[in-house]
């Protein structure tokens, strides 16, 4: 299980996974769940989503910067929900945009905004 656990680590170090992946990888891994689909499944989602937000919605523009791939990770969890809740199109599209209006305080482009709420609708499928 150790050298199962070290590859994991190395491998989220190799392609730069995100501490909220590790986080979830370990306490899985500590509660012996970890093998089961379900939770690689959810592993996969959580990155397919943050990928998403980094490099396609990306609202403060910095998806060129590594010391900031984390900075839209806060929102991962209430995403991650909306699409598991099987959540619409436009109730996604209602999150995001009010994390950009209210939270980033950014003004926003509403179809680009609506773009990404469909990639991200694509995911219930996973």
């Amino acid at each position: 299980m150790m050298i199962y656990l070290k590859k994991l680590l190395d491998d989220a170090q190799e392609n730069q996974l995100n501490s909220i992946y590790m986080i979830f990888i370990l306490k899985n891994i500590e509660k012996g769940c970890f093998m089961d689909v379900e939770h690689t499944r959810d592993a996969t989602l959580l990155h397919a989503i943050h990928k998403i937000l980094l490099k396609e919605w990306d609202p403060l523009g910095i998806r060129r910067i590594p010391a900031m791939r984390d900075e839209y990770d806060d929102y991962l969890p209430n995403i991650f929900k909306l699409i598991r809740q099987n959540s619409s199109e436009t109730e996604i599209f209602d999150y995001l945009w009010w994390v950009e209006q209210r939270v980033l305080e950014k003004q926003g482009n509403k179809a680009h905004t609506f773009r990404i709420a469909g990639l991200l609708k694509v995911l219930q499928k996973m």
